[in-house]
């Protein structure tokens, strides 16, 4: 699990002994298909309350080090899209978002991370850049690989 400006966020990465595989993303919030909408013009009139940004990132990676401790650098893709927030008038309690075509992308990422094995488990710590994401990780070991406890 992790954090970034925008929401929480999570990573799977799993370590092989020379490579790494990420995935991850910041998508913890309200929105779902049920309270998102194309954009029309009628729903511009609604009370702004800002926007939301959502980001997902898929890279590969290089790990140094071995079971017991290591760090990885690892390059990818992040896609990021952008809602407008908007309050429903019948409903005050009610936020619905309206998709912003015009701000979605997708861009390089780097990642870098760090790990150790505590007890029988791997913890660390990884960067995502791009969006800047800062995350507390538990790691799978490919199961393939025996590694040396």
């Amino acid at each position: 699990m992790g954090f970034s400006k925008t929401s929480n966020s999570f990573h799977l990465n799993v370590i092989e002994k020379k490579r790494v595989y990420l995935f991850g993303g910041n998508f913890f919030n309200n929105r779902n298909s049920y309270n998102t909408y194309e954009p029309v013009p009628s729903l511009f009139e609604d009370l702004d309350k800002g926007k939301l940004t959502e980001s997902y990132w898929l890279g590969y990676g290089f790990n140094k080090g071995g079971f017991k401790t290591g760090y990885y650098i690892g390059a990818g893709l992040s896609m990021k899209k952008e809602y407008f927030r908007r309050d429903d008038p019948r409903d005050y309690k009610e936020v619905y978002y309206i998709k912003d075509n015009d701000n979605s992308s997708i861009m390089p990422t780097l990642i870098f991370g760090s790990y150790m094995k505590i007890g029988k488990a791997l913890f660390g710590m990884a960067v995502n850049l791009i969006p800047l994401d800062f995350s507390i990780n538990l790691f799978f070991p490919v199961a393939s690989l025996d590694y040396p406890s």
